[in-house]
């Protein structure tokens, strides 16, 4: 199913927790569309909450996105075989941006996304 993209700036402030209820919803849109896990470059204020080392050292306890390198996600992608790979994600993460109504996807080489991080995450689906 075709979701309307998100708003252009999200002005919901994801916490530890949001971001973990954000990622799971994710990944189960991704099991769908994939069959599987993927790899995504996390950079950013995300990371920062997420990693329990980093989120000790920081006062930063919440972000407005996610942000992930669009394409080395497309790359290795294409290295596969799968050339709608870029297009599959985003409506994995156009669905969970509906699901919790909030915004902020930019299509920029590396991108700005409701989910966005420079440390490597890896959503794990089953």
């Amino acid at each position: 199913m075709s979701h309307p993209s998100p708003r252009a700036h999200n002005e919901v402030q994801l916490s530890y927790s949001m971001l973990l209820v954000l990622l799971d919803d994710l990944q189960s849109h991704i099991l769908h569309a994939f069959g599987g896990q993927i790899r995504l470059f996390v950079h950013g204020g995300a990371v920062m909450i997420l990693h329990h080392k980093l989120s000790t050292s920081s006062t930063r306890r919440t972000t407005r996105d996610v942000d992930y390198i669009r394409r080395a996600f497309g790359h290795e992608w294409r290295k596969k075989g799968v050339y709608d790979a870029e297009e599959r994600l985003q409506s994995c993460i156009n669905a969970t941006a509906h699901k919790f109504h909030i915004g902020c996807v930019r299509s920029t080489p590396d991108i700005r996304t409701v989910l966005n991080n420079s440390a490597r995450y890896t959503v794990r689906t089953g």
